[in-house]
């Protein structure tokens, strides 16, 4: 057996390569310099050494460094398949957000209809007390004196008026006579 350890390479395969790390060099010897033959031997074989331990600690290094890189890659491989498992859910989320969004625009183009017509059943009303307003009030002999007579006409009147209008709801009803009787209140302030 040989005291020679090296880095046995297959042929055909590449290492990895990294960064260099720098490694004392044992100093030549020049040609003229007088050396015993096996103190010689002895330097070459422990240059050969050191070589070679340099050699596989720069692989090992490149080694390393590879195995960092593929490590990086693999988390990024495994979070976006994280990603890929969760594209139902992300779809369903989606979904759910949209129907959400069609559903309050219908409530508001709902509630923006009601107000109108709520709007309309007011002018009609308006013009209704206007009406009923200029018609004359039949006259009967007076027994005693007569009450001051309040201004314009009473919420009681509007709602027998308002009751004879088929078109009107009882909850609009109400609504108009809560309406008039805040106006009545300020009014009388």
């Amino acid at each position: 057996m040989s005291d020679k350890k090296q880095l046995i390479i297959p042929p055909g395969s590449r290492l990895p390569v990294g960064p260099r790390l720098t490694v004392p060099r044992v100093p030549e010897l020049t040609s003229g310099n007088a050396v015993m033959g096996p103190e010689r031997m002895r330097y070459d074989r422990n240059a050969l050494t050191v070589a070679a331990s340099t050699r596989f600690i720069e692989a090992k290094a490149s080694q390393y460094a590879a195995f960092t890189g593929m490590v990086a890659k693999k988390e990024a491989l495994v979070l976006a398949l994280a990603s890929y498992d969760d594209l139902p859910e992300k779809i369903t989320h989606q979904r759910e957000l949209g129907r959400i969004s069609r559903t309050a625009e219908l409530r508001r183009e709902e509630l923006q209809y009601q107000l109108a017509e709520i709007n309309l059943k007011i002018e009609v009303a308006a013009a209704n007390m206007r009406l009923a307003e200029t018609l004359p009030i039949p006259q009967s002999p007076p027994a005693s004196p007569p009450a001051p007579a309040p201004m314009g006409l009473t919420p009681a009147d509007v709602q027998k008026a308002a009751q004879m209008m088929p078109e009107l709801k009882p909850e609009s009803i109400e609504t108009l006579l809560l309406m008039l009787g805040g106006l009545l209140a300020e009014k009388t302030k």
